[in-house]
């Protein structure tokens, strides 16, 4: 039921009342915004009362049905929760609620560590609930209803049979704002030395970005190294957790990030970290107990910290068995899942009268 095909007796959603909860998803392309979207959904689906719909353009539900049936109340419930998480699905949700006056209320989740543009603040200003994502999150936006970090599938994502060789994995887009030249540049000075070690590099290049990959492995020829590195493109999911759970040590060095889940899901994994001071990895780092900490854009630093994790096993070894733990204490997607669950209740229950 991930994508939202059909309600629980079968019937497509288009022939049916509206569920009590819609959560938008407008874009096509996948990201980290859809991904998050998509995990909590279908844990929250396993463990509500009511439905749960999905709409967007690779969904069952389209715009247009909202739209048109949305002028009804879901039975039993005093208005329609949208569950938005981008301008423009902030934006359909007021007109919805304000100009064509449905019975909808609007939660948007927050993840941006700094100050939002002009326009996202006065959206932002009509919600009716404000998730974020973190405590630096929670004081950039207003009406903050709930602090709550995003969890990780630790069933999805979880320890397998490791390799004999020390193996590192990098997952994400590559662009230079998820910083891989800083990766690879800290690779550069670190793997010669360090013979038996692989790389696996998941995730695509689109556009412009084909030019920067380019380059990127034309550095690791240069530098007598491309042969331990794997560039795998696209993967599915089973493929990625399979090489994730395989893997020593999780890598994410980017130059800035709203909140990056792919260090929860290397910890869930049994990974060890290393990586770049933004979003929430400092959570996931535990104060050292799972990894290195490294400056935005510090190749000296990466390339220190990446030394030590794979010159060292005992501590390797360590700092991965920790990784599971916290991964399985502090960042379950349940936890996530029912913490929104109870914040939707909350709201339906303000609405009645006392």
């Amino acid at each position: 039921m991930i994508y939202g095909a059909k309600a629980k007796n079968g019937l497509p959603w288009a022939l049916m009342s509206l569920p009590p909860v819609i959560v938008t998803n407008f874009k096509r392309r996948i990201t980290g915004v859809f991904t998050t979207a998509l995990n909590v959904t279908a844990k929250q689906r396993t463990l509500a009362g009511h439905e749960i719909g999905l709409c967007g353009p690779t969904h069952e539900l389209k715009l247009w049905h909202l739209i048109l049936r949305g002028f009804t109340r879901p039975p039993g419930y005093p208005f329609r929760i949208w569950h938005v998480r981008r301008n423009s699905e902030m934006i359909w949700g007021l007109i919805a609620r304000d100009i064509l006056r449905q019975p909808v209320r609007l939660v948007f989740t927050s993840a941006a560590i700094r100050r939002h543009s002009a326009l996202p603040r006065w959206l932002i200003r009509g919600m009716d609930g404000v998730v974020a994502t973190s405590e630096a999150a929670a004081k950039c936006v207003p009406q903050v209803a709930l602090i709550q970090n995003h969890g990780v599938d630790t069933d999805k994502f979880k320890p397998g049979e490791k390799t004999q060789h020390p193996t590192l994995i990098y997952m994400g887009r590559i662009r230079p704002q998820k910083g891989v030249h800083i990766m690879l540049a800290a690779l550069c000075q670190v793997l010669p030395d360090f013979p038996d070690a692989q790389v696996h590099m998941v995730g695509v290049a689109l556009g412009k970005d084909q030019d920067y990959l380019s380059k990127l492995q034309q550095e690791s020829e240069a530098a007598n190294i491309s042969h331990q590195i794997t560039w795998h493109g696209r993967v599915s999911d089973d493929q990625l957790s399979h090489l994730l759970s395989c893997s020593h040590i999780c890598v994410a060095t980017p130059l800035r990030e709203e909140f990056g889940l792919t260090p929860f899901e290397g910890l869930s994994a049994g990974c060890a970290l290393v990586v770049s001071d933004t979003g929430a990895f400092r959570l996931a780092i535990a104060g050292g107990q799972t990894g290195r900490m490294v400056p935005p854009d510090d190749i000296r630093a990466t390339a220190r910290a990446l030394r030590d994790l794979l010159s060292d096993p005992a501590m390797r070894a360590n700092m991965m068995q920790r990784a599971r733990e916290v991964a399985c204490t502090h960042f379950p997607l349940e936890g996530e899942a029912k913490a929104l669950l109870t914040l939707y209740q909350q709201m339906w229950e303000g609405a009645y009268p006392a």
